[in-house]
């Protein structure tokens, strides 16, 4: 059989395969499971083919980010205006906010990407540990802003405005994982 590290489960007491052993879920119409199993083989090959370079699925996740955070941006709207309900704030006025914010996210994501980039340009010793320096003060940027916009913006208490940052983080860094997950494997089994 064709195996595969990504999925090489038993069907029907014998190993998988597209063709001569696929999967069947009787509830499907035939396209659908044609379509399933003809997914996982792409997901096999793919992940076969990036084998144990680490690096390949850093860049799978990576390309899935900015897809994710655009089809989440009106749901971010949403979360934030559940964590200020009662403040006489429109769904617009908090979707201005979550473009401003996801702008930022974006802008940390493509100076990481370009110090990337000039890392494995420049690559030695000194300039590896800059680029990590560097990876890391944009990371800690973003925390830093999104708490800082949200109490400009909204204002009131600054305790209860860390305690819906908190909130709105916890629900968004979830929904972000789970949208760039379905993404990652969406792009390996294509």
């Amino acid at each position: 059989g064709r195996g595969g590290s990504f999925f090489n489960h038993q069907v029907g007491g014998k190993p998988w395969d597209p063709e001569t052993n696929p999967i069947v879920i009787d509830s499907w119409p035939g396209f659908a499971n044609k379509w399933l199993n003809h997914r996982l083989d792409n997901a096999n090959a793919n992940v076969a083919r990036m084998g144990g370079k680490t690096d390949l699925y850093v860049q799978a996740v990576l390309t899935a980010l900015p897809g994710a955070l655009f089809f989440l941006m009106p749901v971010f709207a949403l979360v934030l205006r559940v964590a200020y309900l009662g403040r006489g704030i429109g769904y617009l006025e908090h979707l201005v906010v979550a473009l401003y914010s996801h702008a930022w996210l974006m802008l940390v994501l493509l100076a990481t990407f370009l110090v990337a980039g000039l890392g494995n340009a420049l690559a030695g010793p000194v300039v590896n540990a800059t680029t990590d320096v560097v990876y890391v003060l944009l990371w800690l940027s973003v925390p830093v802003y999104l708490i800082w916009m949200q109490q400009r913006v909204y204002g009131g208490n600054v305790v209860l405005t860390l305690l819906r940052y908190l909130f709105i983080g916890g629900i968004y860094t979830v929904l972000v994982s789970l949208v760039v997950t379905y993404a990652v494997l969406a792009g390996i089994s294509s």
